[in-house]
């Protein structure tokens, strides 16, 4: 079995720590760590005990070969009939990306042995972070986000606000603790603090942290981070924050506190009556980003300058005065989720457990926002002196083999397994069908019924989403797909390349359709999406989100009159058949100057795929991508090679 050097050093400090036997039962617990200045400089390990006098050895080796110090008793507090205390310890500066070798005793037992990893040094440019909130109620869902975020190589995070439900609950705070723990010692928290956490007994005195605990600034490498405090003395930190800002010269701006200015649900508006004084400093001084909890989902606003519009966006994201800030809700680490936000600022939501992941490399700032699968569901690289601040762009295909239904001809339709295999062959886009079941879920399938293609009986909509889950999808292909299960969109959408086009033909009207542009949506595929649908549903999703692709499927039988109606509503797409072809090159003329792109449905033979690039389609509908894509090799169109 191979161990790691960090695991071989833990081995042998344990074997320098005399007193460390099985039957050793050290008091301390709720480990966790702080700092008074910067992730070097003040750092504090903080940790409850039921004694009156521990003490902590620690050093950068196994030895510990810094000495044993006493831990400096914070508070004192009784529960039921037990008294206890917080101990800090503050170590002198710290060596930056070194391993550090601890051990605290209570009594006269040393505890366990154990290690935590420093930081990079802080004047350094490259460094990286995590930020993520509200965390309170479900102590198992943080447990499996916290150990996720242990898992990242970061120098710190920050929470959010509303580290538990009730701030003055002890039992809260033991439990918050005891699930976060794998997180919590290993890495430095910042808190801001929340609306139902906040306490001076409980919350500032179990925390170590820069100022007066409550609103702070530090700095690391090239970036300022200023945390304010939403739940009082507006007055008091905003000439404070303006001091702040006016007196900075870093590259990067980021703030962060509990409510949102801008937010959906209950909790809109909560901070409007701040925007003349907090927000208007965000602008006046150039701010990168605000970070918010509160709510209990993702947002990505769009740039937001409130000297300029409090009704609309402003084009891009930046420091400059006709630039605007990119603010952040991410309540999503425990608490229960809320719906999605559909609000004019929203540039991306999403409704699940997740948290952001941040990367600083001097002029360039990256951010991931993972869920509770690992998946990235939104993305950002923002480079500063004022250039436009884009999300990352995905090279698209301007032509190719659209699989139709995947790749249908050899795997069962409108399945997992037949988008994997046109993947593989690297099919250009993929078509697949989509309808609600009785409750409400969106799955892929093309016929009213599931008699067809699957071995049970009736109409898709009369069967709830577990219900369909108990049918097999795949042995009327062949014996070898037996058990391929309908899929969900969300199940589709979340095992998709990210550079190819995903061509979503919904069967029915507007309801489908907003709940298809919602989960296009939540799962940041916009710059990918083609909704094929009429017009009512077309309407639906325009009014959710105004940036998702159309191809127009209304009135198809009338060739002349599709096209007609399709530039009218400007559709981004259109699906032409066989009843184009006798004038499909002036069809394909006029379409083309009205820059709609062009896929063809009925493109079963190789001689009919030459005929159709000829004439300058972009994208055939194949049953048969493996050997479709040997014909597109004649034209020069490669296969994609995929980018998730």
């Amino acid at each position: 079995m191979r161990i790691s050097i960090r695991q071989f050093y833990l081995v042998i400090f344990m074997l320098f720590v005399p007193g460390n036997t099985a039957n050793a039962q050290p008091k301390s617990a709720c480990i966790h760590w702080g700092t008074t200045h910067n992730t070097l400089n003040g750092v504090t390990l903080t940790w409850h005990s039921v004694t009156e006098a521990d003490s902590i050895r620690w050093g950068y080796f196994p030895e510990c070969e810094q000495g044993i110090f006493p831990g400096k008793r914070r508070i004192a507090f009784q529960q039921n009939t037990s008294i206890s205390y917080w101990y800090d310890y503050q170590f002198p500066r710290l060596q930056p990306s070194s391993t550090l070798f601890y051990s605290i005793k209570c009594h006269a037992n040393w505890g366990e042995a154990k290690t935590f990893t420093t930081a990079s040094d802080t004047s350094s440019e490259k460094f990286s972070f995590i930020a993520g909130g509200d965390s309170q109620q479900l102590m198992e869902r943080w447990q499996k986000m916290s150990n996720y975020i242990a898992s990242h190589n970061i120098d710190f995070f920050i929470l959010l606000g509303d580290a538990v439900q009730h701030g003055t609950n002890w039992q809260e705070w033991q439990n918050w603790y005891r699930y976060g723990q794998t997180l919590l010692e290993n890495e430095i928290v910042f808190h801001t603090w929340g609306n139902h956490e906040f306490n001076e007994t409980l919350s500032l005195n179990n925390t170590a942290l820069p100022g007066n605990e409550k609103w702070y600034a530090f700095e690391q490498g090239n970036t300022l981070f200023i945390c304010l405090l939403s739940e009082q003395d507006f007055e008091a930190q905003y000439h404070w924050l303006r001091h702040r800002l006016e007196n900075t010269k870093a590259e990067w701006i980021i703030a962060y506190f509990h409510r949102p200015f801008f937010t959906r649900g209950s909790h809109a508006r909560e901070m409007d009556p701040h925007r003349a004084t907090w927000w208007k400093a965000f602008d006046d001084y150039g701010v990168d980003i605000v970070m918010s909890g509160h709510t209990h989902s993702y947002i990505r606003s769009l740039p937001l300058n409130l000297n300029i519009s409090d009704r609309s966006a402003v084009p891009e994201y930046g420091s400059g005065p006709d630039q605007g800030r990119l603010q952040f809700v991410a309540g999503g680490l425990a608490g229960k989720n809320s719906r999605p936000s559909t609000e004019w600022f929203t540039a991306s939501a999403y409704s699940g457990l997740h948290y952001i992941k941040f990367v600083v490399d001097g002029k360039t700032l990256h951010f991931d926002t993972i869920d509770e699968f690992g998946q990235v569901i939104d993305s950002l690289t923002m480079r500063a002196n004022g250039t436009v601040y884009t999300s990352k762009r995905y090279s698209l295909p301007a032509r190719g083999i659209c699989a139709h239904r995947g790749a249908s001809a050899t795997h069962p339709e409108n399945t997992l397994a037949a988008f994997r295999e046109a993947i593989r062959l690297g099919a250009h886009m993929i078509e697949f069908d989509v309808r609600m079941t009785r409750d409400g879920e969106l799955v892929l399938l093309h016929d009213e019924t599931i008699d067809r293609t699957t071995d049970g009986t009736g109409n898709v909509a009369e069967h709830t989403l577990d219900d369909l889950r108990q049918f097999d999808a795949g042995s009327w292909k062949a014996a070898i797909f037996a058990n391929e299960k309908i899929p969900t969109l969300s199940e589709a959408l979340g095992m998709m390349p990210r550079n190819i086009w995903l061509n979503i033909h919904i069967k029915g009207g507007a309801d489908i359709g907003a709940k298809v542009a919602r989960m296009i949506n939540k799962n940041n595929r916009q710059h990918q999406a083609i909704v094929a649908c009429q017009s009512d549903a077309a309407q639906a999703i325009k009014n959710i989100n105004p940036e998702i692709m159309i191809c127009n499927m209304e009135r198809k039988e009338r060739t002349e009159q599709y096209v007609q109606e399709s530039i009218a509503m400007n559709a981004n797409f259109i699906q032409l058949t066989r009843r184009a072809d006798l004038q499909l090159s002036h069809h394909v003329e006029n379409l083309k100057t009205h820059q709609i792109t062009i896929n063809y449905y009925g493109a079963d033979t190789p001689e009919k795929l030459r005929t159709l690039f000829t004439a300058s389609v972009n994208f055939p509908l194949v049953d048969d991508v493996a050997a479709m894509m040997q014909i597109a090799g004649e034209f020069g169109i490669q296969p994609v090679t995929v980018e998730y």
